[in-house]
């Protein structure tokens, strides 16, 4: 809305005032760049790079869930329960060998003051024993309570009931590194990275093109007014049309920050897919070595396990020829002892065996999709892609 004062005529000081005088236009203008933002990949750059970063993330959620199951499966517990039963075990035969030998001494007089001794310095041994096994087993209740988030209290009261997975036949390396190559999150959190760096590189190369866009303005105008005055209103009061078509160029006076953007976005991409290479190598020989080393532990489960038999035959022998009066208590304490250490070795290698096989197996990302049901049950947990 307009107003506008003039003077009738030039001899005259006499004002006159022309108005109200309104005008209205709609219009609408179609823009499409030909350099700088051309194409969906430019105008979606955002939205691929926001989609990007949110695989990251859920990678890297997968990747801690998948730690967080290597560490809560935790054999150390199933070790010290055992370890507290073998040294129970032996403490009970301790103690029976020691009433038997103070029996013989003040009774029926066929044993020595020395024999008494002997098995008493075995039974006290194995009390030390048995203290630093349950003083263990605490604790490593209270660290598996702390990796499910249990108060100590009601960790100590925490039982490892399973038992550890039997021996496996390893697949072939190059399967495992298949495999590896295909599912270890590491690897899928680093590709996508790189992905998203490539992104942000053509985001920048995009960015160092000079604008140049074709336009096309339509639009439509009126002109009316309150005074019947000639020349003030269009014709008919029909309205005006318009149209532009036209190219719209735009030159930058420095380039240097985009130049700095679109280096910086290629050396992250370099960085990235450096950090990518050296993850594929460092995967290959995990694999490797942790495949050496499940193979060696399922080895020396069986050696443990022969040796274990062959230490409780001798302790057996050893306790026989007491009772046959042909022996003398060192040996059987000597034989018991060696038996003691057998078993401890014999769980012990059982429980590297499952430890190695958990690490390989969370080299490989095959812990996820093993316990994909259990973590589906979680508050909060959604399945990640392909993990059923």
């Amino acid at each position: 809305a307009s107003w506008r004062s003039s003077t009738i005529t030039a001899a005259t000081t006499d004002k006159v005032t022309i108005g109200p005088n309104y005008s209205g236009r709609l219009y609408a203008t179609i823009r499409q760049p030909l350099l700088q933002g051309a194409g969906t990949d430019a105008v979606l750059a955002p939205v691929v790079q926001a989609e990007t970063a949110r695989t990251i993330a859920e990678r890297q959620r997968d990747q801690a869930a998948s730690q967080v199951i290597a560490d809560v499966l935790y054999w150390e517990l199933w070790y010290a329960q055992h370890a507290v039963e073998v040294q129970r075990a032996a403490l009970a035969v301790a103690e029976r060998q020691h009433a038997e030998t103070e029996l013989k001494i003040e009774t029926l007089g066929t044993a020595a003051r020395v024999e008494l001794l002997q098995y008493a310095t075995s039974r006290a041994t194995i009390q030390e024993a048995l203290n630093t096994a349950l003083r263990t087993r605490a604790t490593r209740a209270v660290e598996l309570g702390r990796l499910m988030g249990l108060a100590p209290p009601e960790a100590r009261r925490l039982i490892a009931a399973a038992e550890p997975p039997e021996t496996v036949a390893l697949p072939p390396t190059e399967l495992l590194y298949r495999a590896a190559h295909e599912q270890a999150l590491g690897l899928r959190t680093l590709e996508a990275q790189v992905d998203l760096a490539r992104q942000r590189v053509e985001a920048a190369s995009d960015q160092d093109q000079p604008r140049l866009d074709a336009f096309a303005t339509l639009g439509m105008s009126g002109l009316w007014a309150n005074d019947d005055l000639p020349g003030l209103t269009l014709p008919g009061n029909r309205p005006a049309f318009s149209g532009l078509v036209g190219l719209e160029l735009e030159l930058p006076m420095g380039a240097a920050a985009v130049t700095a953007r679109l280096a910086q976005a290629r050396s992250e991409l370099e960085a990235a897919e450096a950090r990518l290479a050296a993850e594929e190598a460092a995967v290959e020989a995990n694999v490797e070595s942790l495949a050496i080393e499940l193979d060696a532990a399922a080895q020396q489960v069986e050696l443990t396990q022969q040796t274990a038999a062959l230490a409780a035959e001798l302790a057996a022998a050893e306790s026989a020829k007491v009772s046959l009066g042909s022996g003398t208590p060192a040996e059987v304490v000597r034989a018991q002892q060696s038996q003691r250490e057998s078993a401890l070795r014999q769980l012990r290698a059982s429980v590297d065996q499952a430890s190695a096989q958990i690490r390989l197996e969370l080299q490989i990302g095959g812990l996820l999709p093993r316990f994909a049901d259990v973590l589906a049950a979680s508050p909060g947990w959604s399945d990640p892609e392909g993990a059923r």
